[in-house]
Order: structure tokens, then C-alpha cells, then sequence
């Protein structure tokens, strides 16, 4: 009996010391979920929790949790972290860090790593690049060019990880913005920058910033959009309603009872609320927004903005000018997830 209990307090603790690490890593927002997909392609074939994956046994294979911090390079070094069993990167936060041990990035060779910001990784003080299109015009695949050119990339995993759309429905900006990810990264694309309005706040807050919008034939991206949701609307439908500018049919129905707010807000549910049958509403929608930004940049910042035609073959070599990279003549960024990554909003 007595080894019963012990087996059973043992597993508590190793359960518990599972979720702390993971809760700190998750708090010091030095994982990557993108990033380490994307390095990781067996872990996207498998299905598994990425955080998990890494760090129970990502770490202890050299995985890397994001460009700046090479788990290999951390256990090479300090033999007792390797002794001690404990997850690299989780060391580094709970003991490396207040013991000025260093750490590398990936690729980086004998370079020291600069930690003296409270934060890990530092904010990032170069210039931040925004992709303000609207889902279903080449977000992702500008999310790809990003992380294939060696930008610190944040894309919907960053926001499904964070909730920056939520925070963006309720005007919480700061929250967005002090975000450790959101700190991290310097190249963003999808939710919720594309979001009414908030690329008006992304030029005042950053000005320094450099703004992409791709757009394509509107009769095309209403297809793509109906095709992406067999016909609901997309994500949450609060937020979707907002962005689409059905907040009173929403809140009608709502009202109403005809609709359940925990079940048409839940990411992954069945939507009562369609897009079939507001076919001109939602082209006249991204028409505006794909105007209005580009209005917008006109008239306060025409250099700051670079706009792109979806159809167009040589959209990556003119983008790649615009950021300062060039861009091979054979380079496809083409990337569609609607299947694996759901709605994102």
C-alpha cells in the first residue's frame, strides 16, 4: 500500500513540475509555436502540442524553441544542466538567467547573446514590418517569405497562443503590444493587424515601421472565403461580426436568443451566422478596407507602404525590394493551411 501511495505522489509531482515548466515557458514568451513548426516539419505530420513536444523532448534533442536560444549550444556547454535533466531553455529561465550563464541563438557560433533586458528574449528595437492584408489574400504565404528571410515571424499561432484579437475587441492595445511574442517578433501577418482601423494605431504607435497589403480580385476572395468555411462565417463571431461590419444582426440575433454566444464564439464550433447570401456585403467590406489603408498611407506615409496584386507573378520579387532582401527568380512562397490551421479570429 505504502508503494502505491508513493508511485501516486510521484506522479503528482511530475505533473505538477510538467505544468509549472510549462507555464513558465508559455510567461516568458521565448517559445516560438511558428517558428519551431516550420524548423519542425515531422512535428506538423505527428499532431503533437509543440510546447509539450519541446519541452519533454525537443530540448533534450537539440530542438531549438525559437532563433534565439540554441538548446544544443546550452547543454554542450554547461555539463550540469545536462546532468540534471532539466529542460534547457526551462534552466536558463529558472536558474541561467540570475546566474549570467550566456546562451546563443540559432546558427549563431561563439556570438554572446545579449540578456541584460529584464525580459527574455529583449524587445526588439529594429524595424517592425506589418502585412495588413485581409485573411485569404497571401497572408500566410507572406508569413513564409518571412521566416524563409529571416524574420522574427508572428502569425496566427502568435495570436491563437496570446489572444491578440480578443485583446483588439476590447481595445486593450497595451496588452498586444507589451506582449513578450509581440516584443520578440519583427515581421507579423494575419490577426489582428489586418483588423478595422488598428493599422492607424500600428503607425502611430511604430512609425518607424515598414506596411505590406496584398489584395486580389474581390470575386476571387469571397470564393476563397466560402471555401475556407464551408459557407459560415470565420473564427469567433463576435469579432468576425466587427470586422465585417455585422454587429447588429449579430447582436440581434443574439438578443434574440436565436443564436448561443458560448457555441458562436467558440473557434473550432458550427456557426449558425453565414456568409451565403452577403456576397456583395463582404466584397464591398474588403474593397474598403484595401482603399482606406491605402488612402490612409497616401496621404501621411506613401513610402511606408507597399502594395501588392495577389495575381501578380512577380509579387515576391517586388515585395523583397521593398523590405531590402532579394529574392531568387524562382522563389514560390505559396503556402494555404485553411485545412490544418481552422479559423483563427
Amino acid at each position: 500500500m505504502t508503494n502505491i501511495f508513493m508511485s501516486i505522489a510521484r506522479k503528482v509531482s511530475q505533473t505538477w513540475i510538467l505544468l509549472r515548466d510549462l507555464q513558465a515557458i508559455r510567461k516568458s514568451g521565448a517559445f516560438n509555436q511558428g517558428w519551431y513548426l516550420a524548423k519542425n516539419p515531422d512535428l506538423v505530420q505527428a499532431k503533437v502540442d509543440p510546447l509539450l513536444h519541446y519541452l519533454r523532448y525537443g530540448g533534450f534533442e537539440g530542438r531549438d524553441p525559437s532563433p534565439d536560444f540554441c538548446s544544443q549550444w546550452y547543454l554542450d556547454t554547461y555539463a550540469d544542466v545536462k546532468r540534471s535533466g532539466i529542460n534547457p531553455l526551462v534552466h536558463y529561465l529558472r536558474y541561467g538567467r540570475q546566474e549570467k550563464r550566456e546562451t546563443r541563438s540559432t546558427g549563431q557560433g561563439n556570438k554572446t547573446v545579449d540578456t541584460s533586458n529584464a525580459g527574455f528574449p529583449g524587445e526588439d528595437k529594429t524595424q517592425r514590418i506589418f502585412c495588413l492584408s485581409m485573411q485569404r489574400t497571401g497572408t500566410t504565404s507572406v508569413g513564409k517569405l518571412f521566416r524563409d528571410f529571416g524574420f522574427r515571424w508572428a502569425g496566427w499561432p502568435a495570436d491563437q497562443q496570446n489572444d491578440w484579437s480578443g485583446s483588439w475587441y476590447e481595445g486593450d492595445f497595451e496588452k498586444i503590444f507589451s506582449s513578450p511574442a509581440f516584443k520578440w517578433a519583427n515581421a507579423f501577418e494575419d490577426s489582428p493587424w489586418f483588423l478595422p482601423d488598428f493599422y492607424k494605431v500600428l503607425f502611430s504607435r511604430f512609425p518607424n515601421s515598414k506596411f505590406i497589403i496584398l489584395t486580389r480580385d474581390p470575386d476571387a476572395w469571397f470564393q476563397s472565403m466560402l471555401n475556407h468555411s464551408q459557407g459560415s462565417v470565420v473564427g469567433r463571431t463576435r469579432i468576425h461580426c466587427k470586422v465585417y461590419r455585422r454587429e447588429l444582426e449579430y447582436f440581434d440575433l443574439l438578443h434574440s436568443n436565436a443564436i448561443d454566444e458560448e457555441i458562436e464564439n467558440h473557434r473550432g464550433s458550427k456557426k449558425t451566422m453565414k456568409l451565403i447570401g452577403h456576397a456583395k456585403h463582404y466584397k464591398d467590406v474588403y474593397r474598403l478596407h484595401n482603399t482606406e489603408v491605402q488612402d490612409f498611407f497616401q496621404r501621411h506615409a506613401p513610402g511606408a507602404l507597399h502594395v501588392g496584386r495577389l495575381e501578380d507573378p512577380d509579387k515576391w520579387k517586388k515585395l523583397g525590394k521593398f523590405l531590402g532582401i532579394e529574392v531568387p527568380e524562382n522563389y514560390d512562397s505559396r503556402e494555404n493551411v485553411s485545412i490544418s490551421r481552422g479559423n483563427n479570429q
